[in-house]
């Protein structure tokens, strides 16, 4: 005979959700192409290392538009969308970090 689950003393479990979002992101592995790209060119080469200090140093930390300019408005929403694409290769490389570890788990 088997016993029944009681869906109201059993504990959930959590995880199945994160797993079941993990399962699908695999099934779409040409969608991870630029992450593992973005990680094999920044994390893994010391140059890109160094490369990626340099974009965060001089593009993404830094104001590059200095306020009081004639077209302050127009720079902010140009800069601004210039500093996304260094802040997607950042976040590409934490998404493929983060995939190692729970691989390696």
């Amino acid at each position: 005979m088997e016993k029944k689950k009681n869906e109201f003393i059993e504990p959930e479990n959590y995880w199945d959700g994160y797993q079941d979002s993990i399962d699908k992101q695999d099934d779409k592995k040409e969608g991870l192409a630029l992450d593992v790209l973005c990680y094999a060119v920044f994390m893994k080469d010391e140059n890109g290392k160094k490369l990626l200090e340099l974009f965060n140093e001089k593009f993404i930390n830094p104001s590059l538009v200095r306020i009081g300019s004639n077209n302050y408005e127009q720079s902010i929403t140009f800069f601004e969308g210039f500093k996304q694409a260094f802040r997607t290769i950042n976040d590409c490389i934490k998404s493929h970090e983060q995939r190692i570890k729970a691989d390696n788990k």
